[in-house]
């Protein structure tokens, strides 16, 4: 297949883009910039583009199937003003796929966009009160590919990331996160954005995708460090 990531150097596109060229398939990586170690691999083809500012058809042309990690790196500043990085986005994406005539969008989300996500309720009150302006921003995202019936369009709703190795047994639902499931992995998720591409699957749906982590990654002492390290300036 031929594929275009969007988001290819970040901490779960770096993870899609890997994979998908271990399975044989034609990478596509979409950045603003490339970092420099990036900048002298053959086994890809980079594309830099600004998604504010650039027009994107050509990333997308030839596509069979565009994937979007796109995301905003958390700080004091984006927390309580997030820039519309995935409302935008998501539009000019869908914008340059309609003009390159491609229809198949697998995009990260979260599940922290549900508002009727099961958390613990400790959960509820403390990171995703913090984080509530970016999770809301996320939702209207959803919405905004949702309307596009033309795009068929699989938007993947992690639980709180954590940088693990890939395990081979996370759990999908389509209804909430799996039960006692908080958290994701960043290539579990990777795994199964490929798997949407390459299978078809998931269309016009939001799966959830999780698994549960052992005390050491899951307990409230652990969650608020990482959202305190977050709010550092």
């Amino acid at each position: 297949m031929q594929l275009t990531v969007f988001g290819a150097t970040g901490d779960t596109g770096k993870h899609i883009v890997e994979m998908a060229v271990e399975r044989g398939h034609e990478v596509t990586a979409v950045e603003r910039n490339f970092p420099d170690k990036w900048k002298s691999r053959k086994d890809i083809k980079k594309f830099e583009a600004d998604v504010f500012d650039d027009d994107l058809a050509g990333a997308v042309k030839g596509a069979d199937a565009v994937l979007s990690a796109l995301g905003i790196a958390t700080s004091p500043s984006t927390m309580l003003k997030p820039p519309p990085l995935y409302t935008e986005s998501a539009a000019r994406i869908i914008s340059a796929m309609r003009k390159a005539k491609v229809q198949r969008f697998i995009s990260i989300s979260a599940a922290f966009a549900d508002p009727e996500v099961r958390v613990p309720m400790w959960f509820r009150a403390s990171t995703m009160v913090s984080m509530d302006r970016i999770f809301t921003q996320v939702g209207d995202m959803e919405r905004v590919i949702a309307t596009a019936d033309d795009i068929a369009a699989t938007l993947v709703r992690p639980g709180w990331l954590v940088d693990l190795p890939f395990s081979d047994d996370y759990q999908i639902s389509l209804d909430n996160l799996p039960k006692n499931v908080l958290r994701s992995r960043r290539p579990d998720v990777a795994d199964f954005m490929l798997n949407c591409a390459e299978q078809d699957l998931h269309v016009h749906e939001r799966p959830f995708i999780g698994r549960e982590e052992s005390f050491e990654y899951e307990n409230p002492l652990a969650l608020l460090t990482e959202v305190a390290r977050m709010l550092r300036p």
